[in-house]
């Protein structure tokens, strides 16, 4: 589907738009703290950034190798807030 978008917007003259980092690199969020669910092995995998409707970002993210029941998987959710 995001191939045929390009391809559409190319075929009528326009260039696609291109993300540009905005200064340096910043960290957004930390490893959990899983108290009971550490390992030490837990990994932070397929994110989800979005813009909630108070104006916080809000990132959710499968956190895998932990103890937590069943397949030792859990999702976690940080929450920020930007002062422009």
């Amino acid at each position: 589907m995001i191939t045929l978008a390009i391809v559409a917007v190319l075929a009528i003259g326009e260039k696609p738009e291109v993300p540009v980092l905005d200064g340096s690199w910043w960290r957004i969020a930390a490893p959990p703290k899983l108290e009971q669910y550490g390992t030490g092995k837990e990994q932070s995998v397929d994110f989800t950034l979005f813009r909630a409707k108070d104006g916080t970002w809000q990132l959710i993210s499968c956190i895998r190798n932990t103890s937590h029941p069943g397949a030792g998987r859990l999702l976690h959710r940080w929450e920020m807030r930007i002062n422009p």
